[in-house]
């Protein structure tokens, strides 16, 4: 399997009280004192979805940053499921390969 070129699992998600529109996913388990950001999603900046300046959205972007945060997760299923259906033509075995390509740009 081609070694993974993102940022180290596990992820986890936070909401930062400095900016409550966010959720942030970041590193868990990152050296003390050092927070490797993943990503940010915001619910400030879609006025056209919700007229109460995104807070309707909160519920959707906080799926979507639990989802995004389980990726590594994800990448490491994906990866035995491939690695055990190898050099078979079993179904579950080629949709974890396609997963992985999609995941990977391929």
């Amino acid at each position: 399997m081609p070694e993974s070129k993102h940022t180290p699992g596990p992820w986890g998600v936070y909401h930062p009280s400095e900016f409550p529109q966010d959720w942030r996913i970041a590193r868990v388990g990152a050296p003390a004192g050092e927070r490797v950001y993943v990503g940010r999603l915001t619910t400030s900046h879609d006025p056209q979805r919700s007229g109460d300046g995104g807070g309707g959205l909160q519920p959707v972007r906080e799926a979507d940053a639990r989802l995004i945060a389980a990726a590594p997760d994800a990448v490491a299923l994906a990866e035995a499921v491939a690695a055990h259906f190898e050099g078979t033509d079993a179904p579950l075995g080629q949709m974890a390969r396609d997963w992985l390509a999609k995941a990977r740009g391929e």
